[in-house]
């Protein structure tokens, strides 16, 4: 009864105007604290020093590190198109209007390897001594890595001043079982990562730095089944702000690994699970968008005897809030889908607290709730 009581002496305090009111207020309390939780996964942190490693960590005490071949590295600092992507990592012709990489490197000469774009530093053995250098593409060992004769001052820059990024690697696993050592990665002398995209046995790893990512190793995403033994693999890793996408000749991941505000949330309440983020955004998105539903429900009651301004104030309520909501945030709530999918809640809510039909003119035949 105290629910019931609760929503009746809500729904009689609630003019229309007020309603506008509350509707403002709660989507503004909403919007700043996402912009709060927004910046727990924006690409900062990235140190200006770090280089360019292709292979095993330049760092004495590391003992494990990757084996095979490497024949391709490319980065862009914004994300990468689906159709773009799917071309690329199939070998289809180039598209004259596509997107040109950053930097480029070509793994089919002997180091030290130019970027062919001429923005980062060259490539170069960590120990040439114990370096392999076939025809066809380098090889790396657990003993030696490329690494730039430079800090990555300009790439950081961009992918922080963007929050978008994207890379591409063509190589060839030596070893699956048992192995665990990063394939390329972006890091600091002492050996602390800000990108890393690792082999762990048939899986691909993927991680980058961010304020929550910097504290909780666990949100690294593993793929599995990415790898075989002397199997040639083309991956591109694409990061648009909130979804991070990944191809693997021409296929993609069938899951979007999500970082949004759902799953900044989700960190205080559980272990985060790559393979859940975008549960994690939906109940995110339920919780800001189902009570404003159920408030723009009890406005509607209001107006049962004036239908067609009902009409109106019910397609206002649905439509506005996630337009305005859309226009001014970043990231993953520029998707149509999602936008769509907020619309869908709000409904659902305004549906929801109207379920006992008063607000078509209908007698109450829903059960008073204790």
């Amino acid at each position: 009864m105290f629910l019931s009581d609760a929503e009746r002496i809500f729904g009689v305090w609630l003019s229309l105007g007020r309603s506008v009111l509350v509707l403002t207020l709660y989507f503004g309390l909403w919007f700043a604290f996402s912009i709060m939780l927004a910046r727990q996964v924006r690409l900062s942190g990235w140190q200006p020093a770090s280089v360019l490693i292709v292979g095993n960590r330049i760092s004495a005490q590391s003992r494990s590190g990757w084996k095979g071949e490497v024949y391709q590295l490319e980065f862009w600092d914004h994300a990468l198109s689906d159709r773009f992507t799917r071309a690329l990592t199939t070998h289809e012709p180039a598209d004259p209007g596509g997107p040109g990489s950053l930097a480029e490197y070509d793994f089919t000469a002997s180091p030290p390897l130019p970027d062919q774009r001429h923005f980062l530093p060259d490539l170069d053995w960590t120990d040439p001594t114990r370096a392999l250098n076939p025809a066809s593409a380098v090889v790396l060992n657990p003993e030696s890595s490329l690494v730039s004769r430079g800090p990555l001052l300009a790439l950081v820059s961009d992918f922080q001043a963007t929050q978008q990024f994207a890379v591409r690697v063509r190589c060839k696993p030596a070893e699956v079982a048992g192995t665990d050592g990063r394939i390329v990665s972006i890091a600091q002398p002492s050996g602390s990562p800000d990108l890393e995209l690792r082999q762990q046995g048939a899986n691909l790893v993927l991680w980058f730095r961010t304020p929550i990512s910097s504290k909780r190793s666990s949100m690294a995403w593993h793929i599995p089944n990415v790898f075989e033994v002397d199997q040639p693999r083309d991956v591109v890793v694409s990061w648009d702000g909130s979804d991070l996408a990944v191809y693997v000749d021409g296929n993609k991941e069938r899951r979007t690994y999500e970082l949004g505000a759902g799953v900044v949330v989700a960190q205080f309440v559980r272990r985060f699970r790559a393979t859940e983020s975008q549960r994690y955004q939906y109940i995110f998105y339920a919780l800001v968008f189902f009570p404003a539903g159920c408030i723009a429900g009890l406005a509607w009651r209001k107006l049962s005897a004036r239908p067609f301004a009902r009409s109106a104030l019910a397609a206002c309520s649905v439509l506005l809030p996630p337009l305005l909501f859309a226009s001014i945030a970043r990231g993953e709530v520029r998707s149509v889908p999602n936008v769509t999918l907020w619309m869908v809640i709000l409904l659902a809510g305004g549906l929801w607290i109207n379920a006992d039909g008063r607000a078509w003119g209908r007698p109450s035949s829903r059960p008073r709730v204790c």
